[in-house]
């Protein structure tokens, strides 16, 4: 059931960044899959200003859909996310800076 939920989650970030969702659109406009408050981890490379606009893009998806979003941003991700997938702690998530590194 994880699987399936954060698959939903990644189809609807990834559809919150291929438009953009007018000021005062309605919450109903957004499809939440059945995740409504659910809480989802995603590790990125983004901090500072590029962190924040990462947020924002999303942010309409996770308010409509009360989704709590944990983000960790590392510009070590070779190193931290193969450690954190060998100790059970990986995140739903985990946006790649360069496609090599799948």
């Amino acid at each position: 059931m994880k699987r399936v939920l954060s698959m939903a989650l990644i189809v609807t970030l990834l559809a919150a960044f291929s438009f953009v969702i007018p000021a005062g659109a309605q919450d109903d406009a957004i499809e939440c899959f059945g995740a409504e408050g659910s809480e989802l981890s995603v590790m990125g490379p983004w901090a500072g200003d590029e962190e924040n606009k990462f947020k924002a893009a999303i942010d309409p998806v996770l308010a409509a859909c009360e989704i709590t979003l944990s983000y960790e941003g590392t510009r070590d991700m070779n190193t931290v996310l193969p450690t954190r997938v060998e100790g059970d702690q990986a995140p739903d998530l985990a946006v790649l800076s360069n496609p090599g590194q799948i």
